[in-house]
């Protein structure tokens, strides 16, 4: 048992001790070399480490010779002078120019290479971690020391297409994810409403990146707005301009925005109530109503077929018997109460005015019409 929690606390360090690895590969060009062997520096590739050398270019290689090594310096070679890691591979791809057998050899260090009075950089506490060589090798890799300095010094003139190093960079802590202001789900609206979806991050300064149904990537800067009937997946992560911080995880909300289900009668509308198991889902009705009778938050309203239903709930108008409401306006959930069915205001949605004035006048019946009815 000792053994199996040893296992996985070695998993564990290994998993989150992971970095990630950037490639610089240079070329006589990006090192602004010429024909002449001259002294460059502060040469920057992907990563924000800066390079100097002392090389020349030949049908645009890096040309490097073993030159006149004096003390603790050395003429030719290509060094790192600032470091965003540790070195973890050094990769050459030759120029057919270089006799086989002649090698590069990589020297690491543990501090940075100082600039003498003379345009060359001191290499004491340098150790050599291997060689590659001309038709034996393309490529070191240093797995078992971690330096963030190196320089690459040739044992004879050769020449190099290119020279890549990889770097291990540490990760760097993440920007908070964005939130979203609305979660995703299905939502129901009138053809062509729109709802805006606001994102935010509560790292400072954090710029948010965000997509819609895996399109081109957008700076966030106004609320982003999605139109009934649709289905849209805004992803987004957050950043920092200035590289100081990872980049968040990406969030990604998908939204089905679509057009509220319609009734075109009362009885329809308790019929697909009743049946649906999702009593949160508002129907629209397509029919004109009207209103029979209103007293605070109860309103009576009945339907071209005669049916009457109840709206119980938060209505933010006032209306006489007879008003007759158009089609297309009310919206509202199915809910039973006292086995009576009953339209809830869906909040948010305004009542609408009335349109027209229809005959609400109460139906007189005889004890024996009524009896008829109900035995009906």
């Amino acid at each position: 048992m000792k053994k199996y929690y040893l296992l996985l606390l070695l998993l564990l360090v290994a998993f989150v001790g992971q970095a990630e690895t950037i490639v610089d590969e240079l070329t006589s060009a990006g090192l602004g070399l010429d024909s002449s062997s001259a002294f460059v520096e502060g040469k920057t590739f992907t990563t924000e480490t800066k390079y100097a050398a002392y090389a020349r270019m030949y049908n645009n290689s890096i040309g490097l010779n073993s030159g006149c090594a004096s003390g603790t310096t050395n003429y030719y070679g290509i060094y790192n002078t600032t470091s965003v890691g540790k070195v973890r591979r050094v990769e050459v791809k030759w120029d057919n120019s270089t006799i086989d057998g002649r090698a590069l050899t990589i020297y690491g260090k543990s501090t940075p290479f100082v600039n003498n009075t003379v345009p060359f950089y001191t290499q004491e506490g340098k150790k050599s971690l291997g060689l590659i060589k001309k038709g034996q090798s393309t490529y070191l890799d240093i797995t078992e020391s971690d330096y963030p300095y190196i320089v690459v010094i040739a044992n004879n003139l050769l020449y190099i297409s290119s020279i890549k190093i990889t770097w291990e960079v540490p990760d760097k802590e993440p920007c908070a994810a964005p939130t979203f202001s609305v979660s995703e789900g299905t939502y129901y609206g009138f053809n062509k409403q729109t709802k805006e979806i606001t994102l935010s991050c509560s790292t400072k300064d954090a710029t948010i990146m965000y997509s819609i149904n895996g399109g081109e990537e957008q700076t966030y800067k106004s609320p982003i707005s999605i139109t009934c009937q649709s289905t849209t997946t805004i992803s987004a992560y957050a950043k920092m301009a200035d590289g100081s911080l990872g980049n968040s995880a990406t969030v990604s909300k998908a939204y089905n925005y679509v057009v509220y289900p319609s009734v075109a009668s009362i009885a329809e509308f308790k019929t697909k109530g009743a049946a649906d198991a999702d009593k949160t889902k508002p129907y629209m009705f397509t029919c004109p109503l009207t209103v029979t009778y209103q007293n605070g938050s109860r309103l009576y309203l009945r339907d071209e077929a005669g049916d009457a239903i109840l709206v119980f709930g938060a209505i933010d108008k006032t209306y006489e018997a007879g008003n007759q409401l158009p089609a297309n306006a009310i919206v509202g959930t199915y809910t039973v109460y006292n086995q009576m069915a009953e339209i809830i205001p869906v909040a948010g949605i305004a009542w609408p005015e009335s349109n027209a004035t229809a005959d609400a006048s109460p139906i007189e019946m005889t004890i024996a019409q009524l009896n008829a009815v109900t035995e009906a």
